[in-house]
């Protein structure tokens, strides 16, 4: 790791690990092309139209546009020359090549690249590099353009192309040091918004009020946000992430939030409730029982446990709480660079819980048209284990 002894340990400890996958996989060069990993490999912000607006925030550049290359032993980027400064300044590769007219200006002696937009720039690169001949590529094939893979395969016939979607995933698994720092801001940030925002909260006011208060607190403290769902009444109980709009808070109404921060292109998700007035008794009651359940279930996560068989605990101890046709698919995910990664908190899960890992811990319900609601903390797993993030209180608050 000669080449990336300046960058510091965390960055060389990281460059080791993808190196090490790739051996592992049989992989000889790794492609990035989205805003998530194209950060994670160079440090380059993005672009716009992803689930993380605070790292990826150039509008409307295509996918394909700029790409982060990774062979074991050096760095490369090829983006818009528009980005040289902020390339310069803020990311750490070995080589920078930039279109149109693509020039390198940082690092290395490789000589110079002409063209004109970055596919062909990739095409010469790879080229120039000697991977003609049969070489396995690593690409994100749920990622990668149509016109980009096509025009691999034609100049590239020797060469093997395979999926390093969950080689990218699997090693963002883990969290360095510098990564905990910014998900345990964006966490505590996140919960305090969620706090002011609720004792702000007023009969007649609108959704959209409240999600005006909830991001102005996030832009004050410094951060972006990602998720916003914040719903009210039956508005609460939609499943799927809704648009907070002109719906009016009234007497009995539940308020959910399922919102997160993101501060320095880490993402938080975070969930807290509130009752307008007192809400129904059946509904309060079901809150309660989750709560006691959601904190239980805290309490199974240490290092090295089978994440699919905390899952099952979990399941038993919601079941025990009085919720025996009570199913989730999961009990949560993990949280980086997007707001869902892995690993996944549910059966299905393939491993085991390690120091490093950031995942949320919740337990969501909902009565259609009634009233929904999700207790969610993000947890850092340690080698004792686990550190919640995110420490306001989860109670449900009355106002």
């Amino acid at each position: 790791m000669k080449n990336f002894k300046r960058w510091g340990k965390i960055v060389r400890a990281k460059l080791l690990r993808l190196k090490e996958a790739m051996e592992r996989a049989g992989i000889e060069v790794l492609i990035a092309l989205s805003p998530e990993n194209i950060f994670y490999l160079t440090g380059l912000r993005t672009y716009l139209g992803t689930p993380n607006r605070a790292t990826f925030n150039s509008p409307r550049l295509s996918p394909g546009s700029v790409a982060g290359i990774y062979d074991g032993q050096s760095v490369d980027l090829i983006c818009n020359s528009s980005w040289a400064r902020m390339v310069e300044e803020d990311c750490k590769v070995n080589n920078a090549f930039f279109y149109p007219t693509l020039s390198r200006i940082i690092g290395g002696t490789t000589p110079t690249i002409f063209a004109d937009n970055a596919l062909d720039a990739l095409v010469k690169l790879l080229a120039q590099r000697g991977y003609l001949d049969a070489t396995t590529i690593g690409v994100e094939m749920n990622f990668i353009p149509v016109n980009l893979y096509l025009r691999l395969s034609e100049r590239f016939p020797k060469a093997k192309f395979v999926d390093a979607t969950n080689l990218f995933l699997q090693n963002r698994e883990i969290k360095d040091e510098a990564e905990v720092e910014k998900i345990r801001k964006a966490a505590a940030k996140t919960a305090e918004a969620i706090s002011e925002t609720i004792s702000n909260i007023k009969e007649g006011m609108a959704e959209s009020d409240l999600l005006y208060i909830f991001k102005s607190n996030l832009l004050q403290n410094g951060l972006d946000w990602n998720t916003t769902t914040i719903g009210a009444g039956y508005r609460s109980a939609e499943v799927q992430n809704i648009v907070s709009g002109a719906y009016r808070v009234k007497k009995g109404d539940f308020i959910r939030f399922d919102v997160g921060g993101i501060f320095e292109g880490y993402c938080a998700d975070v969930s807290r409730c509130a009752s307008l007035g007192q809400p129904l008794p059946e509904v309060a009651q079901l809150y309660q029982s989750h709560l006691k359940a959601q904190e239980q279930i805290l309490t199974l996560i240490r290092p090295d446990q089978v994440i699919a068989e905390v899952y099952k605990a979990g399941l038993e101890i919601l079941h025990q709480c009085g919720h025996a046709d009570y199913t989730p698919k999961r009990l949560g995910h993990g949280i980086g660079l997007t707001a869902h990664e892995l690993p996944s908190f549910g059966p299905e899960a393939d491993g085991v819980f390690k120091p490093g890992m950031v995942i949320t811990v919740e337990v969501p319900f909902y009565i259609r048209e009634v009233a929904g609601f999700n207790i969610e903390n993000n947890v850092l797993v340690t080698e004792q284990g686990i550190e919640v993030l995110d420490k306001t209180s989860k109670e449900l608050i009355i106002i």
